[in-house]
């Protein structure tokens, strides 16, 4: 195993082990080889979680080496993004490499009322600070690497219970857990905007086929990050699970007001309301409004 360097160097290793606030984080990068040679790399990010984040993840469940490899290579980023940096990224390439997606795992990032937020949940403030090598950025909430789709199915059922039971109704949920994915989530809100009759129809034996379809057409063959298209509004077309059938896609951005700060709202066009989750295996899209399948 590589040993850290003697802490006499202002590099991202000694700082860590030199501040009390990252004690247990240190104490497990001691001990993973493959953390040690992330952090020795130059011109690097790290969102430090400090003694008390990494607390709340071990009191959370029994993390072992391999998850906490996972889960830190998740905060370290090969560039060096200073504060003001990171308004204008959308995603971040994180250390974290995902074999389903053959790529680097993407950490999102956003403006919030003049704060940077990570993941929706993680705020970044003006505590960081400079190293030798790059920059460490403490947080209070850890970074958790993304689920696939049918985990994160589960975690959004408040929204999306309807969808995950079209799912198994379908047998769809195999196909989709191997395979990279971008998937426009029909919830629940937008399954009430159907007629009773309609439901009650797809969700029969007779009907099974029909609701198939539907959904296969809201699940795209590829990974499509919409963060990373918003700037050049693009308008695509897409290969959808249901053959011979493309999705049309368009991205663009829109200027809204919110309170005093004028902010740049990402959205879909087709879906109003739809909400960006990063998958483990993709992307999707929370949406209101279902998109029909053109007339044959």
């Amino acid at each position: 195993m590589a040993e850290i360097p003697q802490c006499e160097s202002n590099d991202i290793l000694c700082t860590l082990k030199r501040d009390h606030r990252f004690e247990k984080l240190s104490k497990v990068i001691e001990i993973n080889e493959n953390l040690q040679k992330a952090l020795l790399k130059k011109d690097i990010t790290i969102f430090a979680p400090t003694n008390e984040c990494l607390d709340k993840l071990f009191k959370v469940g029994n993390a072992n080496e391999c998850d906490l490899e996972k889960i830190l290579m998740y905060h370290i980023v090969n560039q060096v993004l200073e504060l003001q940096d990171m308004y204008d990224h959308q995603l971040l390439d994180s250390e974290l490499y995902s074999e389903e997606l053959q790529r680097n795992q993407k950490i999102h990032v956003r403006k919030d009322l003049g704060a940077v937020t990570l993941n929706w949940n993680t705020i970044v403030d003006e505590s960081g600070f400079k190293t030798s090598n790059g920059i460490v950025h403490p947080i209070d909430f850890i970074l958790f690497p993304p689920y696939t789709l049918l985990d994160q199915i589960v975690n959004y059922s408040s929204k999306c219970s309807t969808f995950a039971s079209a799912l198994r109704f379908c047998d769809l949920s195999h196909d989709i857990s191997k395979r990279r994915v971008t998937c426009f989530v029909p919830t629940n809100e937008a399954f009430k905007t159907l007629d009773s009759s309609d439901l009650i129809y797809l969700f029969s034996p007779q009907g099974r086929d029909d609701l198939k379809k539907v959904l296969q057409y809201h699940i795209c063959d590829d990974v499509l990050y919409a963060t990373s298209l918003l700037n050049q509004n693009k308008k695509l077309k897409v290969k959808t699970f249901l053959n011979a059938e493309n999705l049309s896609v368009e991205f663009k951005r829109l200027n809204l007001k919110t309170g005093f700060e004028k902010e740049l709202k990402e959205k879909l066009v087709f879906s109003p309301n739809c909400h960006k989750v990063i998958l483990n295996d993709g992307e999707a899209e929370l949406t209101n409004q279902f998109d029909c399948l053109s007339e044959k």
